[in-house]
């Protein structure tokens, strides 16, 4: 696993279980030292996918900084602590309960909304 900062952002580079080609700016979980996708808020997701990698290739996930993500479901409030949802796409920890990942910087309207939030994946777990 590698290590960057770019500017304010951190993004480690591990390699991508599965397929994620299709799963870029969704949270990533980390199993067995691979990135793979993240289903629920109960995975404590690492951060958010950058690229689009298949299974062997690096997967780029963001853990510190600000990224795109996409929304589960319509984001009205900036400011909003955030969870991976179903997919892992960003939803508000008081809709899905449990770890947060980030905090969203901007709102969106429906699910698959693209939404600009600040991750932090030391997260806490809002229960």
């Amino acid at each position: 696993m590698a290590v960057g900062s770019y500017g304010s952002a951190i993004i480690i580079t591990m390699e991508a279980a599965t397929d994620l080609s299709a799963l870029q700016y969704t949270a990533v979980t980390a199993a067995a030292g691979k990135a793979t996708a993240s289903t629920a808020a109960s995975d404590k997701a690492i951060g958010v996918l950058q690229n689009k990698p298949v299974a062997g290739e690096n997967a780029k996930v963001m853990v510190l900084g600000v990224s795109k993500w996409t929304a589960g479901a319509a984001l009205a409030t900036q400011g909003t602590a955030l969870t991976s949802g179903t997919g892992g796409k960003a939803l508000a920890v008081a809709t899905a309960a449990g770890y947060a990942l980030g905090i969203s910087l901007t709102t969106a309207a429906a699910d698959g909304g693209i939404i600009r939030a600040l991750i932090n994946a030391t997260g806490y777990d809002s229960d």
